[in-house]
């Protein structure tokens, strides 16, 4: 019931983490902090952090559309 930080990363390897998320039902994953520190976050749905979580990635999603 609470979300959990994987070791920052590169961008790349985030972005596997978040692909490889995205269609699970009862999570989603942000990206907090900058530069070499930036990590991935899964959260699940009962976290308060829930609402931002899908926030960013239907942000993201729509950049990738354009």
């Amino acid at each position: 019931g609470r979300s959990v930080a994987i070791d920052p990363m590169s961008p790349r390897d985030r972005r596997i983490v978040h692909v490889a998320l995205r269609d699970i039902d009862g999570i989603a994953t942000m990206s907090v902090g900058s530069g070499e520190y930036r990590q991935v976050v899964v959260v699940p749905e009962r976290a308060p952090e829930y609402a931002e979580a899908q926030r960013q990635a239907a942000a993201s999603s729509s950049r990738r559309d354009e």
